[in-house]
């Protein structure tokens, strides 16, 4: 296990491109997780967020995401749902919906909280670009492993700090899709607080390293994210 956290550390995609230029920037985002359990086995999804760029001194991406959960058993939990971004910049404007797919396995090893996250997205893209506007689709797949470690107890119990430390790696397919076959990879360390079942915070550093759909293109880009995870019970707690 400590030599897979090592690894996790060591694997940064943006080291095999060393040798191209590439763009670096710096963002803040700002999300919210809310599960709402409304009946056994059964839950909804949300997730809303506000990302900045150059950290935050202009607002670059709005996101919300819903969903509908089952869950198979204790450890899997499968989610579909759609979703809607806005992306900004300086020349153009983006509108994207998207449906979702996604498999949530969970395992522990010890004290550790490890979870494997499967998301199958389809991609519907309009851009502006100076008023032309154009149409795209794209199918991405995402794999994340996490690994979440409580500092001050034994387990993720109330009032507990955890670390956490993950890995996502996405892929690209579809015909508009030439030299971004890999997508990109998101390393990410943070630390979080457990106040209860209902309520948890994160503060968190992600490094993103994207390839562009243009030869010899990349991006990476330190990204600061507060995030907040909201569990609530409809109807008592669900079995």
């Amino acid at each position: 296990m400590k030599k897979s956290i090592v690894f996790l550390f060591l694997f940064s995609s943006s080291t095999m491109f060393s040798q191209h230029t590439i763009k670096h920037s710096n963002s803040l985002w700002f999300s919210d997780f809310t599960r709402v359990n409304f009946k056994k086995n059964w839950s909804l999804y949300l997730d809303f967020g506000l990302r900045g760029s150059e950290w935050a001194g202009k607002w670059s991406q709005q996101l919300v995401r819903p969903g509908l959960s089952y869950r198979v058993n204790e450890k899997v939990n499968i989610t579909a749902g759609v979703a809607y971004f806005r992306h900004f910049s300086g020349v153009s404007f983006k509108e994207e919906l998207r449906g979702w797919e996604q498999l949530l396995i969970t395992n522990t090893f010890k004290r550790i909280k490890i979870n494997h996250r499967l998301r199958v997205e389809q991609r519907s893209i309009q851009s502006t670009i100076e008023g032309d506007k154009l149409n795209s689709y794209i199918n991405r797949y995402r794999y994340m492993l996490q690994f979440q470690i409580p500092v001050n107890r034994n387990s993720l119990a109330d009032k507990t700090w955890f670390v956490a430390i993950s890995d996502e790696v996405m892929f690209n397919s579809g015909k508009e899709i030439v030299y971004n076959s890999f997508d990109q990879n998101r390393a990410s360390i943070g630390i979080g607080y457990k106040w209860n079942e209902m309520l948890s915070a994160m503060l968190s550093y992600t490094d993103i390293f994207l390839v562009k759909n243009r030869k010899d293109s990349f991006e990476q880009t330190n990204v600061i994210n507060l995030s907040l995870f909201h569990n609530l019970h409809i109807g008592g707690k669900s079995q």
